[in-house]
C-alpha cells in the first residue's frame, strides 16, 4: 500500500525533475525509470499515443477518446482488448493504462505492467496521474522551447542579409531581430519592444495590407523612404523586412528636378560625342532646332579639340573637367563640364559657373561660420529634423554623428523645453525674429545643461525652409576655472600614487626572484632528505621532512602569485589573442581534472554553453587560468551539492561566463574584500587545509580578465552558494582598457 508519506516523497522528487534542463526524451526516459523503481513494477511504457502500432491501436484508441484511465489487475485470455491478452501471454498479471494529458489532448498513455494480480490499487493511480500531469506540463513546455530554438537558430542563419529582418509576435512585440535592424533603427539588444514604438507608421493597419508599401522612416541615418514588406508566419509570428529605396527616388526625384532648373544639365553622348541624349532643360536653353537640327556634337557646343579627351581612362574612372563658354538663348554663360567615359560613350554634367560661385561661396560662409563658433548651432528642417550641427554640440552634450543626424530637435531639450524651441520656429516662419530665450538642454549623461537660444531662417532652394538655432550654455567662468583646478591637484595626485606603486611592484619583483635561490635549495635538500640519500630516517623525522616539502611548495606557489601580480600591476603581462571555442574549451585536461576532483568530493558538475555563444578573440592559457581559480575555489568551499559553469551571450559585444556553486557563501564584508592581495575567507567549520591558500587567486584572476578589456562581479549569500561571473569582448579589435570602457553589467559586487 502506498502511504501519504512515500507519495509526498515521490512528488518531492518528481518536481526537480520536471524543472530541469532535460529535453524531452531524457525527460521521458526519467520519467518512466522512476516510476519504475519507485513503485516497483516489472515494466513502465510511456507510448506516443499517434505513433501509429498498430499492436496498441484499439487500446489507444479507447484511451484518446474516452480520456480515462483502464485498470485490469487480473489479466487473462478474455481482457477486453487484445493488446492485454498478448501482456497475459508474456507473463503479466495486472495492467494500468494512464492518459497523459497536455494543452487538452491526450499526447501519450503511461502503461504500467506487473506479474502480481491485483497490483494497481486507486491511492496509487491516483498519485501517477498527478505525476503524468506534472510530466504533460513538463513535456510541451520543453518541446515549445526546444521548437523555439530550432526557429532561433534557423532565423540566426537566414537574417544575414544586408537590410533590417524583424520577427513580430501578435501582439506586436519584437521577439527576435537582425543586426542590420540594430543598426538601422538604434535598437537595443532586449527583445519584447513593441513595434510601434520603433517604427513611425499604424503597424495594426500595415498588417492588414496585404502587398508591400513604400513609407518614409526616420532611422539613424536620417528620413529615408523604404519598402516594407510583411508575411504572415504561422499564427503567432509576422516577419518584417525593411528595404532603403532612398537612392532609388532620390535619382528620380533628382532627374525630375533637372526639368526646371537652369543652372544644372545632363547630356549623354556616343563614343564620338554626339549627342543621343540630354535632359529637357538643356534643349529649351538652348534651342530645339539647333540640338536636334544643326548642331548634333557636344565639340560643337564646348568648342573643345577631340584630343583633349585623350586623358580620360575608363578602367581607372578618370574624370575630365572642361571649363568653357556656351552660346545660349540668354546670352553667353560661362560653364563647366564633368565628363566620364562609359562603355559605349560620354556621360556629361554641365553647372552654371556663375551659379555655382554663389552656391560655394555662400555655403563655404555658413559652414565657417557654424564650424567656428564656440556656441552649439544647429540647422534644422521646418519639421524640426536635425541635418547640420558644429562640433560644440559634440563637446557639450556628448552626442556623436550617428545619434544626432537625422534625429528630432527634441533629443537634446529637456522634457517640456523641446516645446519652445517648436513655439520659435513658428515665429519664425511668421516673418518674426527670436532671441535669448530660455532652454534647458540634456547631455548625453542625462545632465541639465541651462542655456539660451535665438532662431532664424534659412531660405533653401525651392522654397524649401530651414532654420538655424544659435544656443550658448549658461557655464560661468569662475566654474570653469575650479573644474581645472581640481583636475591639476587630480593630477598631482595620479603621480605622486603612480610613483609609489612602482616602487613597491618593483620591490616585490626583485624580492620574489632573490627568494627563489634559497628556496630551490631547501626543496632540493628535502628532497634527498626524504629518500634517505643520506642516512635511514625514523618516522617522525620523515614527518617532519614531509612537511618542510609540503610548506616549500606552498611557499613557491605564493612567490609565483606574488610575481605574477606584480607583472599584472606594471602592466608587464601580453596576452596572446587567439580564437577560442568556448564550448571544446570543457575537453581541457585542466578543466578535466577539476571536474574529477568535484565528483570524488560527491558534487555534481555541468558546463552549459548556450547555443549562440561565437568563436572568441582571446588568451586560451590565460582564460583556462581563469576558469581554473574559479572552480577551484568553488568546489573548496562546497560541501554538497553542484558547481555550474554557464556561458551566455550578452549583447552583441561581449559574452558572459558564470561559475555557481552550492556551498557556503560570502558575507556582505566579504564580497567587498575577495578581490583584494592576501585577503582569505575565514570559514570556522573547515579545516586549515582545505581553507589553505596565498589569498591571490582572485585578484590575479581580476587583473586577467582587465587585459581582455573585461569585468568580474560577485552574487552570494550566507548558506545559498555563491556566483563567480566574468564578461569579455567577442572581438579583440572592441576591447579597450578596463579604466578606459567597461562593459555594462547589473550583476555588480
Amino acid at each position: 500500500m502506498v502511504d501519504d508519506i512515500f507519495i509526498s516523497k515521490f512528488i518531492t522528487e518528481l518536481l526537480p525533475m520536471a524543472s530541469s534542463a532535460m529535453d524531452e526524451q531524457n525527460l521521458s526516459n526519467a520519467f518512466v525509470d522512476m516510476i519504475k523503481k519507485e513503485f516497483g513494477l516489472d515494466n513502465v511504457e510511456l507510448a506516443d499515443i499517434h505513433s501509429g502500432n498498430k499492436n496498441i491501436e484499439q487500446l489507444d484508441d479507447y484511451i484518446s477518446n474516452t480520456r480515462k484511465i483502464y485498470i485490469d489487475n487480473q489479466l487473462s485470455e478474455f481482457s477486453a482488448f487484445p493488446e492485454l491478452i498478448n501482456y497475459k501471454m508474456k507473463g503479466f498479471s495486472s495492467c494500468a493504462i494512464i492518459p497523459v494529458i497536455g494543452n487538452g489532448r491526450v499526447i501519450s498513455s503511461l502503461r504500467l505492467l506487473s506479474k502480481q494480480e491485483n497490483r494497481f490499487t486507486q491511492k496509487m493511480i491516483s498519485t501517477l496521474e498527478i505525476a503524468s500531469s506534472f510530466f504533460a506540463f513538463s513535456y510541451i513546455y520543453k518541446s515549445e522551447i526546444n521548437k523555439n530554438n530550432r526557429l532561433a537558430e534557423y532565423f540566426d542563419i537566414a537574417f544575414n542579409a544586408q537590410y533590417p529582418q524583424m520577427l513580430i509576435s501578435k501582439d506586436n512585440k519584437i521577439v527576435k531581430f537582425n543586426k542590420e535592424a540594430i543598426k538601422e533603427f538604434d535598437l537595443n539588444n532586449d527583445i519584447n519592444q513593441n513595434i510601434k514604438n520603433v517604427l513611425t507608421f499604424d503597424f495594426d493597419y500595415l498588417k492588414e495590407l496585404k502587398r508591400d508599401i513604400e513609407l518614409p522612416l526616420n532611422t539613424t541615418r536620417g528620413l529615408k523612404i523604404y519598402n516594407i514588406s510583411i508575411k504572415k508566419i504561422g499564427d503567432t509570428l509576422i516577419y518584417l523586412t525593411v528595404k532603403d529605396l532612398t537612392h532609388k527616388n532620390n535619382t528620380g526625384l533628382i532627374l525630375d528636378s533637372l526639368l526646371e532648373n537652369n543652372d544644372i544639365f545632363l547630356l549623354i553622348t556616343d563614343d564620338k560625342f554626339k549627342i543621343v541624349k540630354m535632359s529637357q532643360n538643356f534643349e529649351k536653353l538652348l534651342g530645339s532646332g539647333s540640338i536636334m537640327g544643326n548642331t548634333k556634337s557636344f565639340l560643337d557646343i564646348s568648342k573643345l579639340e577631340q584630343s583633349f579627351f585623350k586623358e580620360i581612362d575608363p578602367k581607372k574612372n578618370k574624370l575630365i573637367i572642361a571649363e568653357f563658354t556656351m552660346n545660349t538663348l540668354n546670352g553667353v554663360i560661362p560653364v563647366k563640364a564633368y565628363i566620364n567615359k562609359g562603355a559605349f560613350g560620354y556621360g556629361i554634367v554641365i553647372i552654371n559657373k556663375i551659379a555655382e560661385k554663389y552656391v560655394i561661396e555662400t555655403q563655404e560662409n555658413i559652414n565657417d561660420f557654424v564650424n567656428g563658433s564656440s556656441d552649439i548651432i544647429v540647422i534644422v528642417d521646418k519639421s524640426g529634423y536635425i541635418q547640420k550641427y558644429n562640433m560644440a554640440l559634440e563637446r557639450v552634450l556628448g552626442f556623436d554623428r550617428t545619434e544626432i543626424i537625422g534625429s528630432t530637435i527634441n533629443r537634446i531639450y529637456k522634457e517640456g523645453d523641446s516645446e519652445l524651441v517648436y513655439r520659435d520656429i513658428n515665429y519664425v516662419k511668421k516673418g518674426s525674429k527670436v532671441d535669448n530665450t530660455y532652454i534647458n538642454l540634456v547631455a548625453k549623461n542625462s545632465e541639465i545643461i541651462p542655456g539660451t537660444q535665438s532662431v532664424r531662417k534659412l531660405r533653401g532652394i525651392n522654397e524649401d525652409d530651414k532654420f538655424i538655432i544659435f544656443i550658448k550654455e549658461l557655464v560661468t567662468k569662475q566654474q570653469l576655472d575650479l573644474l581645472k583646478d581640481e583636475i591639476k591637484l587630480k593630477e598631482l595626485e595620479i603621480k605622486k600614487y603612480k610613483a609609489i606603486n612602482e616602487l613597491k611592484t618593483e620591490f616585490i619583483h626583485s624580492m620574489g626572484h632573490e627568494l627563489r635561490t634559497p628556496l630551490t635549495s631547501i626543496k632540493g635538500y628535502s628532497y634527498l632528505l626524504a629518500n634517505e640519500s643520506v642516512g635511514k630516517l625514523n618516522d617522525t623525522q620523515k614527518e617532519y621532512i614531509n612537511i618542510i616539502s609540503a610548506e616549500s611548495d606552498r611557499f613557491k606557489l605564493m612567490i609565483e602569485q606574488i610575481l605574477e601580480a606584480s607583472k599584472i600591476d606594471s602592466d608587464k603581462i601580453k596576452l596572446e589573442f587567439k580564437e577560442v571555442d568556448l564550448k571544446s574549451l570543457y575537453n581541457n585536461a585542466s578543466i578535466k581534472g577539476l571536474e574529477e576532483k568535484a565528483k570524488q568530493k560527491g558534487l555534481a558538475f555541468y558546463w552549459n554553453v548556450d547555443y549562440d555563444v561565437p568563436i572568441i578573440n582571446a588568451d586560451p592559457n590565460r582564460l583556462i587560468q581563469v576558469f581554473v581559480n574559479l572552480i577551484g575555489n568553488a568546489i573548496k568551499f562546497t560541501e554538497s551539492g553542484s558547481i555550474t559553469i554557464h556561458v551566455k551571450r550578452q549583447k552583441r559585444k561581449y559574452v558572459e561566463c558564470t561559475v555557481n556553486d552550492t556551498g557556503m557563501g560570502l558575507s556582505e564584508d566579504d564580497k567587498k574584500k575577495v578581490f583584494k592581495k592576501f585577503y582569505q575567507v575565514k570559514r570556522t567549520d573547515m579545516t586549515k587545509k582545505e581553507n589553505e591558500g596565498t589569498g591571490l587567486g582572485l585578484p590575479i584572476t581580476k587583473g586577467i580578465i582587465s587585459l581582455h578589456g573585461g569585468k568580474m562581479f560577485i552574487e552570494s549569500q550566507i548558506g545559498k552558494g555563491s556566483t563567480f561571473g566574468f564578461i569579455i569582448p567577442i572581438n579583440k579589435k572592441q576591447r579597450k582598457k578596463q579604466k578606459e570602457k567597461e562593459p555594462e553589467n547589473n550583476n555588480q559586487a
